[in-house]
């Protein structure tokens, strides 16, 4: 996608994947595991993930497999996101 993404606020998480050509900031006030953020920004994915005790890789397994545990019970993440910049072209 080479769309702009100034900015995004979101009160809860952001369970899916947040793509554009060029990502401004993205804010959570409620994210949660095993996924907190994924973001493809001009074809660069970026992910973070926290781990539940006893599943040190939550990256899911492609469909048809079941979605990972998720947080515990009130385990939520905020976090702010924000690009380095706008990508140049040659």
């Amino acid at each position: 996608m080479d769309g702009t993404l100034g900015e995004l606020r979101v009160a809860g998480g952001t369970p899916g994947t947040i793509v554009a050509g060029h990502v401004g900031s993205v804010r959570a006030y409620g994210g949660y595991g095993p996924l907190v953020l994924q973001i493809k920004e001009a074809g660069i994915q970026r992910r973070l993930e926290a781990a539940v005790p006893g599943m040190d890789f939550p990256i899911p397994p492609p469909p048809p497999a079941p979605v990972p545990t998720t947080s515990p019970s009130g385990v939520l993440f905020q976090y702010v996101y924000e690009s380095g910049g706008l990508p140049t072209r040659n």
